[in-house]
């Protein structure tokens, strides 16, 4: 959801995609070079059903408002978190931080 977003509302530019592990986290990081968000809508955005309203001649098609509070639900359901970042005009950035565990079910800095 979160890469198909940041290529949806990428109309110019590019989408970067980041995985990264570092004390006992691994983290995955969506960043574009989109429309962004308006900062009054930063929390918003995980509420389901929320749509951020583009211009009527905007040629992306609006989604049912579900995807990113699934993309929340799944993060803090294994233990994780999810974070927002943007500025209108320039982008946004979604970081997932998730706690790793080894297959034993203990803490890991391994892997």
């Amino acid at each position: 959801n979160l890469v198909s977003n940041a290529m949806k509302f990428t109309l110019q530019g590019g989408v970067t995609i980041e995985v990264s592990k570092d004390e006992g986290f691994a983290t995955l990081q969506v960043a574009d070079t989109g429309v962004g968000i308006a900062p009054e809508h930063l929390e918003l955005v995980f509420d389901r059903f929320f749509r951020v309203r583009q211009p009527k001649d905007f040629p992306v098609r609006q989604g049912s408002g579900l995807g990113l509070s699934i993309v929340r639900g799944l993060a803090e359901a294994m233990g994780g978190a999810v974070h927002v970042e943007s500025q209108k005009g320039k982008g946004t950035t979604f970081t997932v931080k998730f706690r790793r565990h080894s297959p034993t079910g203990s803490d890991s800095k391994e892997g």
